[in-house]
Order: C-alpha cells, then structure tokens, then sequence
C-alpha cells in the first residue's frame, strides 16, 4: 500500500475521500464501501493522489481538523455536474483515430474560462445589482414625481402670494389717492374759511 500522510492511517483517507465526493455534489459513500480500493495499488495509488490534492491543516495528532476545505480544495482539480455532462458530449461527438488510439481533437480551457458555478454565484450577484438598481430606479422615480409635484405647488403658492401682493399694491395706491383728495379739501375749507372770517369779523 501507499503510505498515507504523516499521522494519516488509510481510514482517515478514505474518510477524506467520501467527504470530498459529498462536498462535490457526489452521493455519500461509505468508507466500508470503498475499503477494498485501498487493498489494489492502483486504488491506494489514487486515494493517495486526491488525499495529497487536499492540502488540508492537520492537529497536534496530525488528523485534518477542517472538513469543509476537502471540497474546495478538490474544485480546483475536479469536475462540476455540467462540464462532465459536456464532456460526455464531447466524447460522444469527437471521432478516435483508431491506429493511433488518440483523440484526433484535444480540447483546451481558454484562459478566461470560467466553472458553471462560478458564472451561477456571478449571475445571481449580477440578478442582485439589477434588483437593487431597479429598487433605486423606483426610489428615484418616486422621488422625481414628488419634487414634480412640489414643485408644481410651489408656483401655485408664488402666483397666489403675487396676486395678494398686487391687490394689496392696489389697495394701498387707491388709499393713498383717497388721502390726497381728502388731504386737498381740507386744504379747501382752511383756505376758504381763512378767507371768510375776517369778513365776517368787520360785520
């Protein structure tokens, strides 16, 4: 057999194993049921290979202390659900040479490329900003039509306290023309009374 991590017997790899087929959205399997793989070289060889992907913290006894990191480490070096269902798509499309027994078409990642996952988490961030836009949209709007509104209020008031201030102008300039004629007859009677009381003096 391979020999495990220090402090790591077969079991914990094999429990790292069916942790990690969990996490990465597999069935649960059972450590007895996948037991024997450990007993075929090929099989411990594999175990072996997964285990060292994981790279995960180990305690004072040297057992892994964080389950959680088995599946994200594994992502790095595994396939999601869609791209094996790709892939069997690819396989059933692409013709094989049959003298050399190879691929006749090697399929590549591009450099951007991107796990369906990772577009799923950026397609619901996305969904999440076009939801908050839209609820500041709705405010905005809301807010737009109020100020609309007030604003039609405002020159209401203004073209009401402008013709109070014309009637009261009004008001003012025909009581000042009031004052004036008043102020001129009794100017009137001063003078004619000025002139007839001497008059009536010498009488």
């Amino acid at each position: 057999l391979v020999a495990s991590k220090p402090g790591m017997t077969s079991s914990h790899s094999l429990a790292i194993v069916a942790q990690a087929a969990i996490e990465l959205g597999g069935p649960s399997i059972r450590v007895d049921d996948i037991e024997w793989a450990s007993q075929v070289p090929a099989g411990a060889n594999l175990i072996q290979w997964l285990v060292d992907q994981c790279a995960l913290p180990v305690d004072s006894d040297g057992l892994t202390t964080d389950p959680f990191n088995i599946g994200v480490a594994m992502r790095s070096i595994a396939l999601e659900y869609e791209e094996l269902q790709l892939l069997k798509l690819i396989e059933n499309d692409t013709k094989v040479d049959t003298e050399g027994g190879q691929l006749q078409e090697i399929m590549h990642a591009p450099c951007s490329y991107y796990t369906p996952s990772h577009l799923r988490k950026h397609a619901h961030y996305l969904d999440n900003d076009t939801r908050l836009l839209e609820a500041e949209n709705a405010a905005l709007s809301s807010r737009l039509k109020w100020t609309k509104g007030a604003t039609i209020n405002a020159r209401r008031e203004i073209q009401s306290l402008l013709a109070a201030i014309e009637n009261q102008n009004s008001a003012i300039m025909r009581a000042q023309e009031q004052l004036s004629e008043l102020s001129i007859l009794v100017s009137a009677l001063c003078l004619f009374y000025a002139i007839t009381a001497p008059c009536s003096a010498r009488k």
